[in-house]
Formats: structure tokens, C-alpha cells, sequence
């Protein structure tokens, strides 16, 4: 669904009488929205009383106060206007974007995740601890490390540790065993690629 921006605090004073004066331009005879909410009229009268605030700034606190309640009813119109702009147009981009509001930018579809790159298993300074590492995966919400003991034929299951960084310290792991470790990035898309498998003792 289009999704109008009717955020207007971050604009600055001559951009805001812009962006309305562009918006009551795109939507006048725009057949797309017949019968605006509030109309026309009123978003033309707001912007021009708050144009004449401004044009009144100099001439004291008075005027600030005044310039001040101008903008706020102005952004309240473009914000209730916004609203039935988006009602309107149901989810319609095209028809939305005609209305001269502007539209929030879509999250681009990350799509699956690549296999992890430059994975390292290296020995931390703790005993029976390694750290694990691999480049940072775009769109990578968390990643998930497991390991287990190499030809352990007991139990060969895999251990997890998930976590929101691309470094991992394992601690309490069996000094003098061998242990297979790797790390698959975990995001939108379910499909998992995992890293190669990587092998070492730990000290």
C-alpha cells in the first residue's frame, strides 16, 4: 500500500509553503481525487495566512507566536489531506504519487542471502575459547553460529548460538578437542546458505 509522507517537521519554513503550493497545483482538476478532504480552498487559505506570518517575522515575539500557530495549522491541513489522498488512492502508487504528496521509500527485497564470506575460527585468549568471525551480511538480521565435536559419533548434533553480530566468542568448549564450526545469515528469506565448515582444536 502507497504510503503518503505527511511529516512536515523537518521542513523548513519556505520548503513547507513549497511543497503545499505543489501539492494544491497537482491536485486541482486531478480527476483522481473529486472531492478533496479538506478542499482545496482551505489548503490555499492555511498556506497563505502562513506565507503572510512569515512575511511578518520581523516585528517581534508576537509575530513568532503567530507564525508558530500559522505553520502548525498548515500541517495539520497537509496532514488530513495526506490521509484522504491515501484513502483514495487504496495502495495505487501511481495515483498517489499524482497528488503531488510525496511517498515513503519501499524496502527493497533483499531476496536470499549470499554464503558468508572470509569465515575465521581463530583461539581467544580465554582457554576453551575460539572466536568465530565473517563479513558482514547485507540484509543480515541476526546469524546464526553452531559448532559441534568433530567424529563424535555419539551425539552429532549441532549446537546454536544466534546472535545480532558477525563476531561470536564461544566459551566453556573442551580444551584438546577438535570441533566443527559454521554460520549461515539469517533475514527475510528463509533460505539458509551456510559457510563452509570449518575445522580446529581448541586450546
Amino acid at each position: 500500500m502507497a504510503v503518503i509522507l505527511i511529516g512536515f517537521k523537518n521542513h523548513s519554513d519556505e520548503s513547507l509553503v513549497v511543497e503545499a503550493g505543489q501539492i494544491k497545483f497537482s491536485m486541482t482538476n486531478n480527476a483522481h481525487f473529486p472531492s478533496p478532504v479538506p478542499t482545496l480552498t482551505e489548503l490555499k487559505d492555511t498556506t497563505d495566512e502562513y506565507s503572510a506570518a512569515l512575511d511578518n517575522m520581523g516585528n517581534g515575539a508576537n509575530a513568532t507566536l503567530l507564525k508558530n500557530e500559522k505553520r502548525k495549522k498548515l500541517e495539520d491541513t497537509l496532514k488530513r489531506l495526506g490521509l484522504y489522498v491515501e484513502t483514495v488512492a487504496d495502495g495505487n502508487e501511481v495515483i498517489a504519487e499524482s497528488s503531488g504528496f510525496k511517498l515513503r521509500n519501499k524496502p527493497s527485497p533483499v531476496g536470499v542471502l549470499p554464503k558468508p564470506a572470509n569465515f575465521k575460527v581463530i583461539p581467544a585468549p580465554a582457554k576453551g575459547s575460539v572466536k568465530l568471525s565473517i563479513d558482514k551480511i547485507h540484509g543480515a538480521k541476526t546469524y546464526l553460529f553452531e559448532y559441534k565435536l568433530n567424529a563424535n559419533a555419539t551425539d552429532d548434533r549441532w549446537i546454536n548460538i544466534l546472535d545480532s553480530q558477525s563476531s561470536l566468542v564461544i566459551s566453556n568448549l573442551l580444551s584438546g578437542q577438535e570441533y566443527i564450526f559454521r554460520v549461515v545469515g539469517i533475514g527475510s528469506n528463509p533460505t539458509r546458505v551456510y559457510s563452509d565448515e570449518v575445522s580446529s582444536f581448541v586450546l
